[in-house]
Parts: C-alpha cells; sequence; structure tokens
C-alpha cells in the first residue's frame, strides 16, 4: 500500500517488519502531535530526516 509494490512480491517478514515500522512512525508523530503540537515535527521535517537517515544507509566509503 505505502510502497506501491505488489503484495505476491513481498515476503511475510518484510511486510510485517516495514508495516511495524510505519506504525512506529506514525504512533510516534500521533504522540509527540498530542503532547506538544507546537513542536511537533511537519511532514518536511520527516521527509528531511529519512532521506538523511538513507543516504547514510546507502553511503559506503
Amino acid at each position: 500500500m505505502f510502497d506501491a509494490v505488489d503484495e505476491n512480491t513481498v515476503d511475510e517478514e518484510q511486510a510485517r517488519t516495514v508495516g511495524a515500522l510505519y506504525y512506529a512512525m506514525q504512533v510516534g508523530v500521533v504522540i509527540q502531535w498530542l503532547l506538544d503540537p507546537d513542536n511537533a515535527p511537519t511532514p518536511d521535517d520527516l521527509v528531511t530526516g529519512l532521506r538523511a537517515i538513507a543516504k547514510q544507509a546507502t553511503d559506503h566509503d
């Protein structure tokens, strides 16, 4: 659903782990918004953070 990937090409472990990551991110953002909405990350903040993580994960020295 999120990755526009044919579900027949995803194994159960990948579906479970990716789903768990999306869920954890959603719950975390909701809690931050409920506790401190003025300082909760914006969608742009989240995209910037994810891009930085992805870049670090794919950069090989």
